[in-house]
């Protein structure tokens, strides 16, 4: 046997022959949304399991988060009971009505208690014990003390996969090009004037979150925003009562699994689902204000088409919770085999609970009938999956337009002809069908729309005009780029009504597909655009999440162009040397900034200069 663990990020691998204080059929390591979850069931399962929990209790985001409330995610599974036991102490004295964090906390540990199952909090990981590639044990630390523990599977919960990551597990994290995860958000808890518990939940930028001294830096500097300090709070309305002891980390490891979810068979309008666990319910809910440093297929989604709101349902398999070459292990919780596009979407509390729910009954059956997790036949737990609303075909919503203010809006069309995706182009929610073009594969009918495309660009539908030059140009079409260049030159303004919100102006669309499209002619426009830091007129311009004041319209513009720029680059090296160099030298002045503000934080500016001068660096080397 040998014992694998993590020291200063470096793995040291010993020969050992470890004499194991405690035996468990499961451990859960983890026992925040996903894993809390994992362990009430396997202990009602009847398996012989422990908990291991860093913090201090149970529940995680919804409650030492601070995020109380739901963000989507499909509907049914456990959660729903353990809401329903919140709901009824909090209707007597004991707590107050509106304080879910602890009831949440309290329900939990009961619930897990109830069924056997035994928890360690203040405990981490710091060991994991191997014969090969099979996991046989932990070693834990609490409370200044060692304890080594055998046990037949694991599930690892962490939301980090801290212990696929010890044992060895290949994994993801992060985009392409500087692998960084998506904003944190920071939580305080607040009083208001009727008595009433609420939480802020505020962006509070980018965090190294596996370095302890960053992770100190977000926490200290989230707390200091201008929005906190005041010069006077006696007449706020609201009184704060305590950080959230939990930073909210929307993203970290993603382990590489049997199966591995990508945006391309997420957004297919050609979805094949086979043995599902569960689906989640969410869009693709990317915080980042900076997607001009994404990949192409999220650009084509959120920049070209507008569909950043675009809510959809996403099965989820037993293979995406299986790590690849690893035995006796899984993981539940954001840790899961997606990509980082698709790991916007997929993290939601009742999805992840869902995924915590799966991993307890693929488990239990594994260890019951004595078999390796993959071995399990999904008709061997599917019922029990049913049973509880974990899976229900009733959540297979394929994509669905949100409504402000509703769980569940209208179900976006399957385009039954080229007419109909001309229509909606003619529209002020072209979006969808802008996506439609790109995904078309049918070659007959392809040729046709792009024909039709071609023509629309002539019709005295200004709507039409635009919308289908978005539509060839993400098709690839150059015969879009006159009317693309005319839209940047302006710049074209008018924000799409695509879906609900974060959505970008038509000019910054146009600009980022003249760099898809290579558009030699246009280097002079969008160098032009740079220079001028994006400034352009925008009377009547209605601010939002997204565009919370004139900064962000403008650095939108100064992001797109630099990364045209730079795509236009790559397509005509003899060009390369003179952009970068006018790039780096409008970049040079003290005085150039790339301001943004967070969201739902607009009060703190943060400047993208230096992730731009980063993001020109890995272009060109």
């Amino acid at each position: 046997m040998i014992l694998r663990e993590m020291i200063d990020g470096v793995t040291k691998i010993s020969a050992v022959e470890p004499v194991f204080d405690e035996s468990y059929d499961l451990v859960v390591v983890g026992l925040g949304t996903a894993g809390a979850i994992s362990l009430i069931t396997a202990g009602r399962e009847g398996l012989k399991v422990l908990g291991v929990e860093q913090l201090y209790g149970m529940g995680g985001t919804a409650t030492l988060g601070a995020i109380s409330g739901y963000y989507f995610g499909a509907q049914g599974g456990l959660y729903k009971e353990m809401d329903e036991k919140e709901r009824q102490i909090r209707e007597g004295n004991l707590f107050h009505k509106s304080s879910r964090r602890e009831t949440a906390l309290l329900v939990r540990d009961r619930e897990a208690r109830a069924c056997g199952a035994q928890i360690k909090y203040n405990c981490i990981v710091t060991g994991v014990y191997m014969d090969e590639n099979k996991l046989l044990g932990l070693r834990l630390f609490q409370n200044g003390s060692e304890i080594h523990v055998k046990t037949k599977k694991v599930i690892d919960a962490t939301g980090e996969a801290t212990v696929c990551f010890i044992a060895g597990c290949e994994y993801d994290f992060g985009r392409g090009f500087d692998s960084q995860a998506q904003p944190v958000t920071s939580s305080s808890l607040l009083i208001d004037k009727n008595g009433k518990i609420t939480s802020t939940n505020k962006d509070a930028g980018f965090i190294h979150q596996h370095d302890p001294r960053d992770v100190s830096r977000v926490i200290i500097e989230s707390n200091n925003f201008p929005m906190y300090l005041k010069e006077d709070y006696t007449e706020d309305e609201t009184k704060f009562i305590a950080v959230a002891p939990l930073l909210g980390v929307r993203e970290g490891r993603l382990i590489k699994g049997k199966k591995k979810l990508t945006m391309k068979n997420v957004v297919s309008m050609k979805r094949n689902e086979i043995e599902p666990l569960f689906y989640t319910y969410c869009n693709l809910d990317n915080h980042g204000k900076d997607i001009a440093f994404e990949n192409e297929d999220l650009c084509d989604w959120m920049v070209a088409s507008g569909l950043w709101g675009v809510l959809m349902s996403v099965p989820v398999t037993m293979e995406v919770l299986l790590p690849e070459n690893l035995e006796n292990i899984m993981v539940a919780g954001r840790c899961l085999s997606v990509d980082h596009n698709v790991a916007a979407g997929i993290r939601a509390q009742r999805d992840m609970t869902k995924s915590g729910e799966a991993a307890a009954y693929i488990c239990s059956e594994a260890i019951k009938k004595n078999i390796s997790l993959s071995e399990v036949e999904y008709d061997n737990i599917v019922d029990k999956l049913k049973a509880t609303g974990c899976l229900d075909e009733a959540n297979n919503v394929g994509f669905m337009e949100r409504i402000a203010g509703q769980y569940s809006g209208y179900e976006l069309p399957k385009f039954e002809s080229n007419a109909d995706i001309l229509m909606w182009l003619s529209s002020e929610k072209p979006g969808w069908a802008i996506w439609a073009a790109r995904s078309m594969d049918e070659k007959n009918q392809r040729e046709e729309l792009v024909e039709l495309l071609k023509a629309a660009l002539y019709s005295s539908n200004e709507n039409l005009v635009r919308h289908s030059a978005l539509a060839l140009g993400i098709m690839g079409e150059r015969s879009a780029i006159p009317v693309l260049r005319k839209m940047a030159m302006e710049p074209d303004n008018y924000v799409p009504k695509s879906s609900l919100k974060y959505i970008y102006t038509r000019g910054v669309s146009a600009i980022y597909l003249l760099g898809k499209l290579g558009d030699v002619d246009s280097i002079e426009m969008l160098l032009d655009i740079v220079e001028r830091k994006g400034l352009t007129e925008i009377p009547d311009f209605t601010f939002g999440e997204f565009y919370n004041e004139s900064t962000d319209v403008y650095s939108q513009y100064v992001l797109f162009a630099s990364r045209a720029l730079l795509e236009i680059a790559k397509k005509y090296p003899e060009q390369k040397q003179a952009i970068v160099e006018k790039l780096v030298g409008l970049l040079d002045n003290p005085e150039y900034h790339i301001m943004i503000t967070l969201r739902d934080n607009s009060a703190s500016l943060h400047d993208l200069k230096p992730k731009m001068i980063e993001y020109i660096n890995s272009m060109t080397k």
